[in-house]
């Protein structure tokens, strides 16, 4: 079984930190998530419609029942899932 124990070396178990379209950023812990947020702009954590330079690949799916992966969404805390097939993060209203 793979280690979850974060990088930073603070011996806490790490979890993935993902922007607010969903995009993977990191794996972080409690401990080290703020420095780590700092090296990106604040804006890509709160607005979906941050400005890019570059496409960002797929459109978001605005209803997560209508994916087609809608079995296979799992949890990634704070009442949000991901589908493991197209990545898109949905909340649970």
């Amino acid at each position: 079984m793979a280690s979850r124990e974060c990088r930073c070396g603070s011996g806490l178990t790490h979890h993935a930190l993902y922007d607010a379209r969903g995009i993977f950023v990191s794996y972080v812990c409690t401990k080290c998530e703020p420095s780590v947020r700092d090296r990106y702009r604040a804006d890509i954590f709160t607005d979906a419609d941050y400005w890019t330079d570059e496409e960002v690949e797929g459109d978001p799916v605005a209803d997560p029942w209508l994916c087609d992966h809608k079995h296979d969404l799992v949890a990634i805390g704070n009442g949000f899932h991901r589908c493991i097939h197209c990545g898109e993060k949905f909340f649970d209203e």
